[in-house]
């Protein structure tokens, strides 16, 4: 194969993020324009829809174009896509395709969060089978590691795919009622816990009560979350069920509504009866935001007594905003690092810390700020060598600080 010639060419298309995909058994990362690198030989190992390529066809089918081998890919043909030999490589991998960070994983965690694997959009982003493939490896990881799988997530109003869109509110409920049955049912007693519903709100899509729009919103009104967990409970018994949000510990205008909103749904559930036992707040701070982390333990306070446990759920630091050496930046991060955990972990209903990923090698603003050929983040407790930053330092003193509870 020549790496000088481009396999895969996206002309006058903007990506979201940095994307990596595997043709035929090689993993590119896709700019605007044409493939910058070859990354080596991390195939998927068989063929799925590419859904990034999709999913940007569908955004903007007038602005641009992308080409396999020279073949225009159509956005209204899926399955032209799987003839061409094109597959998603989902996250998870990294920790099974990099010995070392697998490592790092069995070193440092007793806890792990799929990412997409167990996403709708990952599982059936082709309308006919079921991948359960990644998802099935890192349960068998995380097992013979002697650690415990969250799944994440069974139900989210984002990244649906595009056969899924076009379906009536019908089609959606009954789509709705399978998937849970299934993909709960298959898993069944073998996770630590479910993240039932993600992100149930988003102030800017400005639907009633604040709630993030998308298929499950219209096939069932807010009345989907409830749906959610009863269906869950009852393919699940025995799995800890999660409602979890984002942008909680904000204190703009969003961070206030959506914790507003959320303390009214949770309460919402806990009336009806629900299965509810913990609400995941996934914590990404971003420190150009405005915070007051006295106010947000004041808001995982009310949580506790509701008698619900708290998951901080994909914790990282965005460190854009900071400026000069990267010396001084680690700095900053550590230094916000121990004052968000100090306010926790007073709490006693805080039972677990997720990382959204160990190392910066494989953060998801890495992928953002190549893209955008923005400085490379160090938004985790790892650094792309894997070595121990002062964020990691930082967090192991607010946990030995924590009195015991």
């Amino acid at each position: 194969m020549k790496t000088n010639q481009p396999l895969l060419r996206v002309n006058n298309i903007e990506t979201y993020y940095g994307l990596i995909c595997a043709v035929q058994g090689v993993s590119m990362e896709i700019q605007p324009g044409t493939i910058t690198a070859i990354l080596g030989n991390n195939g998927a190992g068989k063929t799925t829809i590419l859904k990034t390529v999709m999913g940007l066809l569908e955004d903007q089918p007038d602005k641009g174009s992308i080409y396999f081998k020279d073949q225009r890919i159509d956005g209204k043909d899926p399955e032209q896509i799987v003839r061409l030999g094109i597959g998603f490589v989902p996250e998870g991998r990294e920790i099974f395709d990099d010995p070392a960070y697998g490592n790092l994983y069995r070193a440092q965690t007793k806890l792990i969060t799929t990412d997409l694997a167990l996403k709708f959009d990952a599982i059936r982003w082709h309308e006919g089978p079921w991948d359960f493939a990644e998802a099935d490896r890192l349960l068998a990881f995380a097992r013979a590691n002697h650690q415990q799988l969250r799944g994440h997530t069974l139900i989210w109003n984002e990244n649906a795919p595009p056969w899924l869109q076009r379906k009536s509110a019908r089609e959606l409920r009954y789509i709705f009622d399978e998937h849970i049955d299934r993909v709960a049912g298959r898993y069944a007693g073998k996770l630590h816990s479910w993240d039932v519903v993600n992100e149930p709100f988003w102030p800017g899509h400005e639907q009633n009560g604040d709630y993030r729009n998308g298929p499950w919103l219209r096939a069932f009104g807010p009345s989907y979350v409830k749906r959610a967990f009863l269906r869950t409970a009852k393919a699940d018994p025995a799995t800890r069920l999660v409602l979890n949000e984002a942008h909680c510990e904000r204190n703009d205008l969003v961070g206030q509504k959506i914790r507003a909103n959320l303390l009214h749904l949770v309460d919402e559930l806990l009336d009806a009866g629900v299965p509810l036992e913990a609400v995941g707040l996934q914590a990404h701070l971003q420190p150009n935001k405005p915070y007051d982390d006295q106010l947000f333990g004041d808001f995982l306070g009310k949580l506790h007594e509701r008698g619900l446990n708290i998951y901080i759920s994909e914790f990282d630091i965005d460190d854009s905003a900071y400026n000069g050496s990267r010396q001084r930046r680690d700095r900053l991060v550590a230094r916000r690092t121990y004052r968000f955990f100090s306010t926790v972990l007073k709490i006693p209903s805080v039972k677990a810390v997720i990382c959204w990923q160990l190392s910066d090698r494989y953060s998801w603003y890495t992928g953002l700020a190549r893209e955008q050929k923005k400085r490379l983040p160090r938004p985790l407790p790892f650094d792309r060598h894997l070595r121990p930053k002062p964020a990691f330092d930082a967090m192991v003193r607010a946990f030995s600080e924590r009195r015991p509870v």
